[in-house]
């Protein structure tokens, strides 16, 4: 009801007139936007009837890793193992201690050795020499041609030792004495142990012969290149059959 407020009226007046306003309705609005629906894949098995499975890989034991073994006492399995091993029983060698049974050579037997395979190398330098005759040449004696000479003469030895450790066998003058070369604790020396003694010897022989003349103090009669290279001859007829490692 619209209007203005009507004074009151006595008996007789007229009634007042209602105005009244025409019914609006309330405008509509508008509705709220629909939210993103992010899209779900729909599942393809009921997840209550889907029984977890466990597979199980086959293990494989993985071989152990094969190491270097190095020192004394212990060789690789290939090496033949020409005399047993007397190893302390704690097993671990010592530096300067052969632990076999098989005897080193006399000083006697080892200078018959060397002395046959410096004939060798004097046979090749005669050879060389008779050639350079042969072809005209002048060999000439000086101070000027003499450490020459010196040079072809060490070169020619290292040649001749280098070549038997290549081979992985012993020289002429050891095998025709009846010697052969084993390691500390038995075993057939490798390239490796034979070239390391070669270089010993040159060592033991520029130390004015001293690293040979210790074999006569030396407990053991070893050199300082047996020492150095852990190998030693001893007479090869006292064993020939390897034993099993």
């Amino acid at each position: 009801m619209r209007g203005e407020p009507i004074p009151f009226a006595g008996r007789g007046s007229a009634a007042p007139v209602m105005d009244f306003a025409p019914w609006q309705e309330p405008a509509p609005q508008a509705p709220p936007p629909p939210q993103p629906v992010e899209p779900m894949q729909g599942q393809l098995f009921d997840p209550s009837q889907i029984a977890p499975r466990v597979v199980r890989m086959p293990m494989r034991d993985k071989p152990a890793a094969s190491k270097p073994v190095t020192g004394r006492g212990k060789q690789a399995v290939a090496q033949p193992r020409l005399f047993p091993s007397q190893l302390p029983p704690d097993g671990v060698p010592g530096d300067s201690t052969i632990y076999c049974d098989a005897p080193v050579a006399l000083p006697l037997h080892r200078v018959m050795a060397a002395a046959v395979d410096a004939s060798m190398v004097l046979i090749s330098l005669g050879i060389f020499v008779l050639i350079l005759v042969f072809s005209g040449a002048a060999i000439v004696l000086n101070k000027a041609t003499l450490p020459m000479y010196a040079l072809a003469v060490l070169v020619t030895l290292t040649v001749y030792r280098v070549m038997w450790c290549l081979a992985n066998t012993d020289t002429i003058g050891m095998r025709s004495c009846g010697l052969r070369l084993i390691t500390f604790d038995g075993m057939i020396p490798d390239r490796r142990q034979r070239v390391q003694r070669t270089v010993a010897g040159y060592i033991s022989t520029m130390a004015g012969t001293l690293g040979l003349l210790w074999s006569l103090v030396d407990e053991e009669k070893l050199t300082w290149h047996d020492h150095m290279s852990k190998t030693f001859p001893t007479p090869a007829g006292r064993k020939t059959q390897p034993i099993a490692w």
